[in-house]
């Protein structure tokens, strides 16, 4: 379905219709010596008809509001005619998915019984990787950092962890939620190794787009986020606590009330995430700890949209693997844990939700049921009861 969907729009793709647009605009503008009108819409504009003016809803640019440092990364696709830079950054996309299980089969050993091209399948077949294909969005390669990020905690690398969420800064807004579990869990480390890559960032950023401009683009962020990015950006869209409280009470509240209403919550969820590790840090329970930090991380991102979701085949597989070592998982505890990840692969479902309806705010409650059903295996396994009842096999 996927795959004939990609098919369909392949006319559309070419004529620059994806999101793929900001980022060859971005590689463009520093390949012709522009890098420090990099945040000038009008400049964003001009650029984008050169290679986009056949999309006709566009009557402004689809804006690039990722920090300065990212449009580096696409520098070298801005040489190459648009679509074939596309094609390109796909391909990149699809090497990195067949690269995770080699990178995760050692402290992940279900991958150890799934052929690399089964577990390319898998991925495909998942909603949101099939989304940031279609608009070849930079989140794949996020995937692979918290890939990353997960096998350095899993060696006990707390700074090597901190290093890889660093260079994910590319979408602050997934990463630092995410940097602040883990504080406020004592990875004092990982702190140290982010902090040092986040320093390492700001200065390539400066001297891309000089102090006035670095400085200027936090307020250049937040104007396009409260202007929606010309149209750009629907709360509806986005499968988060904003996207639901916002589309729930926008007609009852003020946003003022509304944006406070949803800090105070998403800082709750986070102190909660970050609490239910700190009575065990067992080695055994890292996977769903990790789990359960990814869900509340893209439920209190402030700027979360579907294909964001990505990061979610992490805790699926870590799921799949903590059933394959053994746990035994019944009743309402099974419905909350493996409940929100058939929901999730239900494409026909989410891409009328998404595609058609623009409502996939709805899957906030499926996200929360399922940070609240994996917080309880995260008790029920840290219990010195449940603890010397584990089986053997899932000490991996």
């Amino acid at each position: 379905m996927h795959a004939l969907v990609f098919w369909n729009a392949r006319g559309m793709l070419r004529k620059g219709y994806s999101d793929f647009a900001i980022y060859y605009c971005a590689g463009k503008m520093v390949r012709q010596g522009l890098r420090h009108q990099l945040y000038d819409e009008q400049a964003q504009f001009r650029i984008q008809q050169e290679f986009a003016s056949a999309v006709a809803i566009r009557q402004g640019p689809l804006p690039y509001n990722h920090p300065p440092f990212e449009a580096l990364i696409f520098a070298p696709f801005a040489r190459l005619p648009y679509f074939v830079g596309f094609l390109l950054w796909d391909s990149l996309n699809l090497l990195i998915l067949l690269a995770l299980p080699f990178l995760l089969r050692s402290c992940v050993p279900v991958l150890r019984e799934l052929p690399a091209v089964g577990w390319l399948c898998v991925a495909l077949a998942f909603f949101p990787v099939f989304v940031a294909l279609l608009q070849g969005q930079d989140v794949v390669l996020l995937l692979l950092l918290f890939a990353l990020a997960f096998r350095a905690l899993k060696r006990r690398s707390h700074l090597a962890a901190g290093c890889w969420l660093g260079l994910g800064l590319f979408r602050f807004q997934i990463v630092l939620p995410f940097l602040l579990i883990l504080v406020l869990r004592r990875h004092r480390h990982t702190m140290l190794g982010f902090a040092l890559v986040a320093l390492g960032l700001a200065l390539i950023s400066v001297a891309l787009v000089g102090w006035n401009g670095a400085l200027a683009y936090p307020a250049y962020v937040w104007r396009v986020e409260t202007a929606l990015g010309n149209g750009s950006i629907v709360p509806s869209d986005m499968p988060n606590l904003r996207g639901f409280i916002d589309t729930v009470l926008t007609a009852h509240l003020p946003s003022l009330f509304i944006n406070m209403l949803i800090a105070v919550i998403s800082i709750l969820l986070v102190f909660w995430a970050s609490a239910k590790s700190t009575a065990s840090d067992l080695s055994e329970l890292l996977d769903l700890q990790f789990s359960l930090a990814v869900v509340v991380t893209l439920l209190v991102s402030y700027h979360s949209l579907p294909f964001d979701l990505c990061l979610l085949l992490l805790p699926a597989l870590l799921f799949a693997n903590h059933v394959h070592g053994g746990a035994q998982i019944h009743g309402w505890d099974k419905a909350a844990l493996l409940g929100p990840i058939v929901v999730l692969f239900l494409s026909p479902l989410l891409m009328l939700l998404s595609l058609r309806y623009r409502q996939l705010n709805f899957l906030m409650p499926l996200l929360g049921f399922w940070a609240w059903g994996i917080s309880g295996e995260i008790l029920h396994r840290s219990h010195p009861g449940a603890q010397n009842a584990l089986p053997q096999a899932s000490h991996g």
